[in-house]
């Protein structure tokens, strides 16, 4: 059967409807050509008609429709909840399929949004774009991809930190690497040759990806007011009889998709990449190993207070940088640092690796700490939209992240003392000593690492 998820909420009469298809099937050499398949799939014509006719009708009966791709990587802590160590092996990640298909996947989503009296067409829009979509407009491919090709090059500026903070954590875990290939610095590259690529072969990947998608099988997420709910199921039933539960992933190793990446430089030496930019940007990674909920939440409120202040006079009052900023991603355990809008970026992630070491033997005052959880607070509990309730809930349960571990976090959270602080700055400063960098700048030949130019 089947998977299909509800969330009931004040929606003021706009129902949200998700597709969500496992895209694990494919092969890592597929998967560069998947961010723009999502972008251009909502933008070719189907049931028959021309882009032009498909964009008027689902006008007429969407709010919106678009498509997206996402990598979610299992926490070790909740791994060893279905009785595995590592995902390493292809029989690790078939026994963690069986227990559960939804976790440790790749997903491609498309989200609709259309007035509750609108839900049957809606439906039928969704349906038939994912069913019958046509890649024989040549012309209109042809364009989207230079397109393609002309945003990636003037997102490097506007969107450097990002990119560079990306590309620093290739490797660290599957998520990391598959965001790397999907919106980092590698996507610039694929862009290009997707611009250039024969307009008859890159419809034929396209249909080739497309077809092997939707044929991977599919989980529905619903949100909705309960009269809402009940008639996206009516109407959604006949429909999902030609789609087919979760299919298992295929397995291709984390060496696998670092191939696709970072083929040239697999020793992980600090790489440059010359933009021709008068402003730089600088980021680096690492993996934390595994750390209790205390010692996370700690960090949390740590780099908050180390980005506003220390990182904040170094970097951007004496250094000159438009700002920087240390975090945790959550999920995945990882530490990233980036710079934007950077003068001197080389110096800057020095800069970094002196503040972690001098955080480490700072007396943290009851007030500062005080003010570092408060402002953690005020992030912590931004209020969502009904859609991105859903969508939350969604990824709680595929992250295998509940409520009540949130609220324990919380609870932590307001405990935090300056002693707390201390010890996670210590705890950083002896752990965090092998660091992925990564620079985009223009060119500087006395870098002592992996120098490259990007397609401009």
């Amino acid at each position: 059967d089947i998977l299909v998820f509800s969330n009931t909420d004040a929606v003021n009469g706009i129902s949200y409807l998700s597709f969500r298809f496992p895209i694990d099937l494919l092969s890592p050499e597929e998967y560069k050509y998947l961010i723009f398949y999502s972008g251009v799939i909502t933008s070719l014509g189907f049931a028959g008609k021309n882009w032009a006719e498909a964009s008027s009708y689902v006008a007429e009966n969407l709010g919106s429709l678009d498509a997206s791709t996402s990598s979610w990587t299992i926490e070790n802590k909740y791994l060893k909840n279905y009785g595995l160590k590592s995902l390493d092996t292809k029989e690790n990640k078939l026994a963690l399929y069986e227990k559960n298909p939804l976790v440790d996947r790749d997903w491609l989503t498309f989200r609709v949004k259309f007035l509750e009296e609108k839900t049957e067409s809606a439906i039928k829009v969704l349906y038939e774009c994912i069913k019958t979509v046509s890649f024989d407009d040549k012309e209109r491919l042809s364009q989207l991809a230079k397109e393609y090709y002309a945003e990636m090059l003037s997102s490097i500026i506007p969107g450097g930190s990002e990119i560079a903070s990306i590309r620093s954590k290739i490797g660290l875990l599957h998520s990391s690497t598959v965001t790397e290939i999907f919106t980092g610095v590698s996507q610039i590259y694929y862009s290009k040759e997707i611009a250039e690529m024969d307009v008859e072969k890159l419809a034929s990947i396209l249909k080739s990806i497309h077809n092997k998608i939707i044929d991977s099988g599919l989980v529905v997420n619903i949100t909705a007011s309960e009269e809402g709910v009940e008639l996206i199921k009516k109407h959604i039933s006949p429909f999902l009889k030609s789609f087919s539960y979760p299919k298992a992933p295929n397995f291709y190793s984390l060496k696998d998709f670092i191939a696709i990446c970072k083929p040239e430089n697999p020793s992980n030496e600090p790489e440059w990449f010359d933009a021709k930019s008068c402003i730089g940007f600088s980021s680096c990674a690492c993996k934390l190993p595994e750390i209790d909920e205390k010692m996370n939440v700690a960090i949390n409120v740590l780099l908050r207070w180390f980005s506003n202040t220390m990182l904040w006079e170094r970097i951007r009052t004496v250094g000159g940088a438009y700002g920087a900023r240390a975090f945790l991603e959550d999920m995945d355990r990882l530490l990233v640092f980036y710079s934007f809008r950077d003068p001197n970026p080389q110096k800057s992630l020095e800069e970094f690796l002196n503040c972690i070491n001098e955080a480490a033997n700072h007396t943290f005052s009851l007030e500062e700490t005080e003010k570092s959880i408060t402002g953690y607070y005020s992030a912590f509990i931004i209020p969502r939209t009904p859609r991105a309730k859903g969508e939350v809930a969604f990824l709680r349960m595929i992250c295998n992240k509940s409520k009540v571990e949130k609220q324990e976090e919380m609870d932590i959270l307001l405990k935090i003392t300056p002693e707390d602080l201390q010890n996670a700055a210590k705890f950083l400063k002896n752990t965090c000593v092998n660091f992925q960098k990564t620079i985009i700048y223009n060119k500087n030949d006395k870098f002592a690492g992996k120098i490259s130019v990007l397609p401009l």
